[in-house]
């Protein structure tokens, strides 16, 4: 890949200086007097826990967040804020949200409209169509992706793509927040490979991430946040001597831990139940399974994402779904929540109703709670986090509608109960990732679903909070009627409650479906 560095860098000039900034963050200071240099060679890791300050820094160096204090310099032509390539989660998810307000239109319009391709990705802001390099193309392996409709395209394979195009609209240096969140193992590793042959060729990476295990060997400094303050930067090894990563992720006033390390108590009790309703007893009398697939087919376009898949959920189970990128997890999601047109195309059954049987999809999603990173990006508007938690009565981004002083009391015991009572009146939008996960927990349990769907529910959460989550699960599913599943790409990070183990292989035609041993479902995790 030709390097289209306007001329070469002597190894330590400086690119880019923060000079005393003090961030400017919801109309208050944020991150004060904070200095930082990157000089040429140099590849930073930036961490430090949710909340910390980690994308509002990083943001500073491609101009997304303001600063009120200090001063940003420039030393070369190629650290200009439109010269530097930006990849994050929450452009994929804007991306897939743009993508499916596309296939919305186009169904009103009989397919008149273009749906949202790969290309369209690979050169947004690049100006002129040129295609990608072909050592680019090679390192990405993105031949077989070029044209393709974006929602055929596995998380892995999207953010591929999104790389490419970071990679063309950048000079020298690359800003990667988050990368290997929401992929599988193999795509993990692959793009760790791939940074390395990035910078082989002449880039140069700002990197965060909370999967610290994963650093590419060619990291050569570290940048540690905790706080809203800078606690530590340097070179990797010193960095780490001084500042081990345990207590940069510990919290503050954290509770007992058991053998495996994760925490044992909690905020506040078990709120309590309200099953006395008569869909929960119909469904306990007739003893129905929760969910029952029949040889379950799925396709888009030529690809068979599922093929004659039968699967049983009966009552009193927990169950975890594993399965790398691509092999139909979301899908199956989609599936059973109604958002899937090819559900009701299905022998698919629901609380013992087959679907399609006259059931609206309100029905439906009454009596499932639903935890995801997509979902939590569709709370971009600024409401309370009372509110967030009261919408998950009526099953709606946003509320619209009143609650009654019961309802009221309800969403009050579960925030409790997450830890967040003290946030209720908190804008949603400015808690921490890992506190927006809590209150989302609440909202989906405020209703006592008889199905809770966590996808990827640690996603993007640091090891402390990803500890904290999955405590909280176990506790759900072993203290409430309420039934999970569980979807991860870490097997880590399953929780204890968990009965069964649904395993897709990617392929669309080989399934693995057995109970979860208890060596499992006692194991410690890292």
């Amino acid at each position: 890949m030709t390097n289209p560095t306007p001329h070469d860098i002597a190894p330590g000039s400086p690119l880019i200086t923060l000079e005393n900034v003090t961030l400017r963050l919801r109309d208050r200071p944020f991150l004060p007097k904070t200095r930082w240099q990157i000089r040429s060679g140099e590849n930073w890791a930036v961490l430090g826990p949710n909340g910390a300050g980690k994308t509002a820094l990083t943001g500073v160096l491609v101009g997304r967040t303001p600063y009120s204090e200090g001063r940003v310099i420039r030393h070369e032509g190629s650290a200009d804020i439109h010269r530097i390539g930006y990849l994050s989660l929450e452009l994929q998810e804007n991306w897939l949200a743009a993508a499916e307000r596309a296939e919305t239109a186009r169904s009103f319009s009989n397919g008149a409209d273009e749906p949202i391709r790969s290309t369209d990705l690979l050169h947004a802001d690049t100006g002129p169509r040129h295609p990608p390099p072909h050592d680019l193309l090679s390192l990405l392996e993105l031949e077989p992706l070029m044209n393709k409709e974006l929602r055929s395209l596995s998380t892995g394979e999207i953010r591929r793509v999104l790389l490419a195009g970071a990679v063309m609209r950048s000079e020298r240096l690359l800003v990667l927040d988050e990368p290997f969140e929401g992929v599988d193992s193999g795509a993990r590793e692959h793009f760790r490979h791939i940074m390395t042959g990035l910078i082989r060729m002449g880039r140069q990476i700002v990197l965060v991430t909370h999967r610290f295990q994963l650093l590419p060997e060619a990291i050569s400094h570290v940048l540690c946040l905790k706080d809203g303050r800078l606690v530590a930067r340097g070179p990797l090894e010193k960095v780490l001597s001084e500042q081990p990563l345990s207590r940069l992720y510990e919290k503050p006033g954290r509770r007992s831990t058991g053998a495996a390390g994760r925490p044992t108590g909690r905020p506040s009790p078990m709120p309590p139940r309200d099953a006395s309703g008569p869909e929960n007893r119909r469904h306990r009398a007739n003893g129905s399974p929760t969910l029952e697939m029949n040889d379950v087919t799925v396709r888009h376009g030529n690809r068979c994402i599922l093929k004659n898949l039968n699967w049983t959920v009966r009552a009193g189970e927990h169950w975890g779904v594993l399965g790398p990128n691509g092999a139909g997890k979301t899908t199956l999601l989609n599936l059973i929540s109604g958002d899937h047109l090819q559900a009701y195309a299905n022998d698919i059954f629901l609380f013992g109703h087959r679907r399609g049987s006259g059931e609206s999809i309100w029905d439906i999603k009454s009596r499932i709670g639903l935890v995801s990173s997509e979902f939590q990006f569709r709370f971009n508007r600024p409401f309370r986090v009372r509110d967030v938690v009261h919408s998950g009565f009526f099953d709606s981004v946003g509320l619209y509608r009143s609650v009654t002083r019961h309802q009221a009391n309800a969403a009050m015991r579960w925030l409790a109960f997450f830890g967040m009572a003290e946030k209720a009146a908190s804008v949603f939008n400015r808690l921490s990732y890992g506190e927006k996960r809590l209150v989302l927990l609440a909202r989906a349990m405020v209703k006592n679903p008889n199905l809770l769907i966590l996808d990827e529910p640690c996603q993007g959460l640091d090891p402390a909070n990803r500890r904290v989550i999955i405590d909280l699960v176990d506790t759900i599913g072993m203290e409430t009627p309420t039934q999970i599943l569980y979807v991860t790409h870490h097997e880590y990070e399953l929780p204890s409650c968990l009965t069964h183990i649904l395993a897709l292989d990617g392929s669309g035609g080989s399934t693995i479906i057995r109970p979860r041993f208890k060596s499992e479902r006692h194991a410690a995790r890292p």
